[in-house]
């Protein structure tokens, strides 16, 4: 079964395909050409929301990585600021860390690796490993211990 559509064509065009219209079935032409464009219309539409799945894919991995170095930072600036921090080195992270770049963390924090990442040694070797959230969940660690205990430390 056939559905009857009218279609326009420009004055131009049905000029030179006057001399032709034995030979053309304009018909099955434009047939043709409405498939391929419904076919281009549907692979489009299907790699959309192949695109969509797959930027909801890494958004959602992405949102792991990062919620897994804050965490582990977490974990391990508590264990630091508990177990071996100083209080210079403790009231440093409070106050002055978040105006250090991350990327360069400076002396004191260099002089602390070996400290500070005992039991993270892995992840700070992770080729994925996520600098930026390690170290802001590893200050949250330090800023909650400190919080804690910082009114019986200033007395």
């Amino acid at each position: 079964m056939s559905k009857r559509l009218n279609i326009s064509i420009p004055d131009d065009l049905a000029a030179a395909l006057e001399p032709h219209r034995d030979n053309v079935n304009v018909s099955a032409v434009c047939a043709e050409a409405v498939w391929r464009k419904v076919h281009m219309l549907n692979t489009v539409k299907n790699e959309d929301a192949q695109l969509r799945d797959t930027i909801t894919r890494l958004r959602a991995q992405k949102i792991s990585s990062e919620d897994h170095a804050e965490d582990a930072g977490f974990i391990d600036g508590s264990d630091w600021a508990k177990e071996s921090a100083s209080y210079n080195d403790i009231k440093w992270f409070v106050a002055d860390f978040e105006a250090d770049p991350v990327d360069d963390l400076g002396p004191r924090i260099e002089a602390q690796l070996p400290t500070l990442f005992d039991k993270g040694q892995e992840t700070i070797e992770d080729d994925d490993f996520d600098a930026e959230h390690y170290w802001s969940g590893f200050r949250a660690g330090v800023v909650d211990v400190w919080e804690s205990v910082k009114d019986a430390v200033e007395r």
